[in-house]
């Protein structure tokens, strides 16, 4: 017999499934938008295969497939970091932002905005809780 999961658990299983599906949008995967979205806000010092690796929990050897899709369909592409010639950063091209102006993350942005002050207040206070848990940082733990 199945755990009776709380009405919460469902609810947001249901959006996070249903965000997962509003990503493949625009010829990209769910991996891809969440990797030209990690080169499109970070500090340029991050915008490394290795940083984006570890923000997202994964494998160089994963990540470098996912950039290197991003890199041959025009929307990525290395630069040379002037403050240590040796290595490469990641930055997003023109065609890059004007993919990332359709980002299907939009849609939602738009419907957060809707709540007002206090409600989006506690739900930012309350998924952040849940984001950085231990079981939901660390999946194996």
């Amino acid at each position: 017999m199945a755990t009776q999961k709380s009405a919460v658990t469902e609810i947001l299983q249901y959006v996070s499934h249903r965000i997962y599906l509003t990503s493949f949008r625009n010829g990209l995967k769910p991996a891809q938008w969440i990797a030209l979205r990690y080169f499109a806000d970070v500090n340029v010092n991050a915008a490394t295969l290795t940083a984006y690796a570890a923000q997202i929990g994964s494998t160089k050897g994963t990540a470098s497939r996912t950039i290197g899709h991003l890199i041959r369909q025009g929307y990525l592409e290395y630069v040379v970091n002037e403050a240590d010639r040796r290595s490469k950063l990641i930055k997003v091209t023109g065609a890059g932002q004007t993919m990332l102006d359709n980002d299907p993350l939009l849609d939602l942005d738009g419907l957060i905005r809707q709540l007002d002050q206090r409600e989006t207040k506690t739900l930012q206070e309350v998924l952040l809780k849940i984001l950085h848990s231990k079981t939901i940082v660390d999946p194996s733990a």
